[in-house]
């Protein structure tokens, strides 16, 4: 008994269906079924057929794809191939007329072979340099405008509020010589904004490290007052650039065995090449990637010049023009974010004229608005479509250079009117532009609203620079102090 299981059975059983009582009513249950399966199986056959068409629809369109891809890349390496035999025939055709210029030159019978062969050797050096140059150009064109066109404003830049309250943080005493105590030029290091390089009215360059609170290197070398300072983009470390009215460009480098001032600075530099110019220069413009660079003279000139292929500053093409000469000379020039032109400016014509040096005459100009007096500085937005021009009126003036004929926005600025906008400076997101003449006006682009007045200054400003996300802005003036917002 104690292996007996309990069977638990229902009570009663459900009769069969009537239908299944027959032969028939089986017969008819079966057709049913198989209805029902013919039915599922014809509508996985029309989806198995549409996907099949969506396929082969996709495959289609993935092929002509490829195809226009291929033939889009193959026209843009032949555009690239035609690129540089013509800049290989330009740099032949000035080598040629180089010589040819030279060879028109006076020269004694018995010395014109010698003079002939020299004349030679110089011009297939100087065709040389420029087809280097122009190939240095179009390799930093294609690597700043395709990381131009990828960049995206930051979600961490300063906002127009943080803007709006910015008053003087700090300020310092210029550091250069009290007898002539004007800070000339600014620049900013490029990834490292606590390092600042100015050219004073002293003759000499300061780099100064804020964060150490001390001057890390003097560069002494020129005998007039600066116009100009920058630091090489590639090697911003070890390569300084510095311009004078003593008519001289330098690049300093750093001394053999000298000490570091801060990490990776050293404490002395000394101008391992010098070129003269013609007359005195008024501005300085570094190429943004390669080691090119731009002065601007007082009689009316424009030297483009390459300082790092033969070791010193070599002139490769130079223009002037008389109407620019009689105005007293350009004022300022500006290389265009991307590297491939630039703009040249004075302060006593109304006009901007852009320039491609392989090219022989200006690619474009622009004319300013009645009544500006002329163009006291230029700025190109980091956008690569807008430019800034500081007016001799005291105001400043924004262009669309997709739309140079319109008429542009402009703003009253720099804290006294008629007095010249000489510094410009755009952040690296492009939204916004500070501008300064007496004192110092920051702008918000999109909206073109005057977001602050920093009135701090005596004296004219002669140098503005954004910080990392617009967190910051450093000015110099006549007045002898570097100040730093916030």
């Amino acid at each position: 008994m104690e292996d007996t299981v309990v069977v638990q059975s229902p009570r009663y059983v459900a009769p069969r269906p009537a239908e299944g009582s027959s032969v028939s009513g089986l017969i008819g249950a079966l057709q049913r079924e198989w209805d029902a399966l013919m039915l599922d199986s014809h509508e996985v056959k029309r989806a198995l057929h549409t996907t099949r068409q969506q396929l082969s629809q996709m495959m289609y369109q993935y092929d002509a794809a490829c195809r226009v891809i291929a033939r889009v890349t193959r026209e843009r390496d032949e555009a690239r191939a035609r690129l540089r035999d013509m800049q290989r025939q330009t740099a032949s055709a000035v080598a040629s007329a180089s010589s040819s210029t030279l060879g028109e030159e006076g020269t004694a019978p018995g010395d014109a072979d010698a003079d002939d062969t020299e004349m030679d050797h110089g011009g297939a050096a100087k065709a040389l340099a420029l087809q280097a140059a122009f190939e240095k150009m179009t390799e930093a064109n294609e690597v700043l405008s395709s990381a131009r066109k990828a960049r995206k404003v930051p979600k961490t830049l300063n906002s127009a509020t943080a803007v709006k309250g910015w008053s003087e943080a700090s300020a310092a005493l210029s550091w250069h010589s009290a007898e002539k105590p004007a800070v000339t030029a600014l620049a900013l290091h490029p990834s490292r904004p606590s390092l600042l390089l100015t050219g004073g009215a002293d003759k000499t360059a300061i780099l100064f490290d804020k964060e150490a609170g001390a001057v890390a290197a003097t560069l002494q070398g020129h005998s007039k007052p600066l116009s100009g300072v920058g630091f090489f983009p590639l090697e911003p470390d070890r390569v300084l650039i510095t311009a004078g009215k003593d008519r001289t460009v330098c690049v300093w480098t750093p001394k053999a065995d000298a000490p570091e001032a801060t990490t990776g600075i050293p404490s002395a530099f000394e101008p391992s090449a010098s070129r003269t110019n013609a007359a005195e220069i008024t501005s300085l413009s570094l190429h943004p990637r390669a080691s090119l660079a731009l002065t601007t003279d007082a009689d009316g000139s424009w030297s483009f010049f390459d300082y790092g292929s033969s070791g010193r500053p070599e002139v490769l093409v130079a223009k002037d023009s008389s109407d620019v000469q009689a105005a007293g000379g350009y004022s300022s020039s500006a290389f265009h974010v991307d590297g491939m032109f630039f703009a040249v400016a004075s302060e006593k014509l109304q006009v901007v004229s852009f320039w491609d040096p392989r090219q022989e005459t200006a690619a474009q100009t622009i004319t300013l608005p009645k009544g500006c007096g002329g163009a006291g500085s230029v700025a190109f937005s980091e956008t690569g479509y807008q430019m800034a021009v500081g007016g001799a009126d005291g105001s400043v003036y924004l262009y669309d250079l997709r739309k140079p004929s319109e008429e542009p926005r402009s703003m009253s600025v720099g804290g006294v009117a008629g007095v010249a906008v000489r510094a410009l400076a755009f952040d690296t997101s492009g939204r916004y532009l500070a501008a300064g003449g007496v004192s110092v006006s920051v702008i918000g682009v999109k909206k073109w609203e005057a977001l602050n007045e920093l009135s701090h200054a005596t004296d004219k400003v002669t140098g503005l620079a954004f910080g990392t996300l617009a967190k910051s802005l450093v000015t110099a003036s006549l007045d002898r102090h570097v100040r730093w917002y916030p």
